[in-house]
């Protein structure tokens, strides 16, 4: 990956501002520019600026979690044309895990770019086409004592990324560590608020704390630790019915099922997408479906966001 910047260089660190503001520009020019023919040309330009916009000092070192870390991501072919930029920034963390696992579909693993399957440290396994869920049901599935980190396909993660998420995380009292999270509000009625009013990416102090409202999005990824979800949460037959596009809120239901709560860390996560990875997106799509697919799983299970709440664990 490019060049990092060290505490040596304090040109370079006072410059960032001035590199954030151009990343962010590379972003919302070529968000969606599918039909762009040098791509993988603009995305290198891209890991460039992204480098020098979030630089992060320190040698790398070993978790000290009491269990296997495993970061965990899914993709398909349209996003494979700059998959490799962003397992290479989940290579160059900070903290290193003890797997990075990408899962696809038996019928898209011989559509992997050479540039993909030659990057070492990165494990490629198949499985089910459980959509956006094979970010983290395969994984639980077969590592069910692991804490497991999920990641996007199309994100740059900068080199403090896994470190921010397992930074004070405790066994004695464990919680669900996100980046990014919209906190829920509920109506006194006991009714759960349209989604359009909920109150997206927050960043004050109550979302430091261990919350029962904040939902983790999978965007910025999420630290989920050994038990943290009902053992329902890879019950394809189930998930796929009541909120087939919306992993997030499933992986929010069932972790409220068993009382894990969520706390926030790190300052605003920088969207550093990749170019022309945003021309077909879930977030488009869940604009309209997700009220549908909250109802459901609040008819199925209820709500527990304030204290007198009480969920269905049937």
């Amino acid at each position: 990956m490019g060049l990092h910047q060290s505490s040596s260089r304090p040109r370079m660190t006072m410059d960032k501002f001035m590199w954030q503001k151009l990343a962010r520009k590379s972003v919302k020019w070529f968000a969606s520019r599918e039909d762009m023919p040098a791509q993988r040309t603009v995305a290198r330009l891209q890991e460039f600026l992204f480098d020098r916009a979030y630089p992060v000092s320190g040698a790398p070192r070993q978790h000290n979690l009491p269990h296997e870390l495993i970061v965990s991501l899914t993709s398909y072919p349209r996003r494979y044309p700059t998959l490799d930029f962003t397992l290479r920034s989940l290579l160059d963390q900070v903290v290193k895990p003890d797997r990075i696992i990408l899962w696809v579909t038996d019928a898209d693993i011989s559509c992997l770019p050479v540039a993909v399957r030659n990057l070492p440290g990165i494990e490629i396994r198949t499985c089910s086409d459980l959509r956006s869920y094979k970010k983290l049901v395969p994984a639980l599935e077969m590592f069910p004592n692991a804490f497991i980190v999920t990641a996007d396909d199309d994100v740059f993660y900068q080199r403090s990324w896994l470190r921010e998420l397992l930074d004070d995380w405790s066994e004695d009292a464990p919680t669900i560590r996100c980046h990014r999270a919209h906190r829920l509000p509920s109506l006194p009625n006991g009714q759960l608020a349209p989604y359009r009013t909920w109150e997206k990416d927050v960043q004050d102090e109550q979302s430091r704390s261990p919350s029962k409202d904040l939902l983790p999005t999978g965007l910025a990824g999420v630290l989920y630790y050994p038990g943290s979800l009902h053992p329902d949460v890879t019950n394809a037959s189930m998930f796929l019915s009541l909120c087939p596009t919306a992993d997030d809120l499933w992986f929010y239901w069932q972790a409220r099922r068993v009382n894990s709560l969520y706390v926030k860390v790190g300052s605003r996560f920088p969207q550093a997408h990749w170019a022309g990875s945003q021309s077909e997106r879930l977030y488009d799509v869940n604009l309209t479906a997700n009220d549908e697919q909250i109802q459901l799983l609040f008819q199925k299970y209820g709500l527990a966001v304030n204290s007198a709440d009480t969920i269905n664990n049937c």
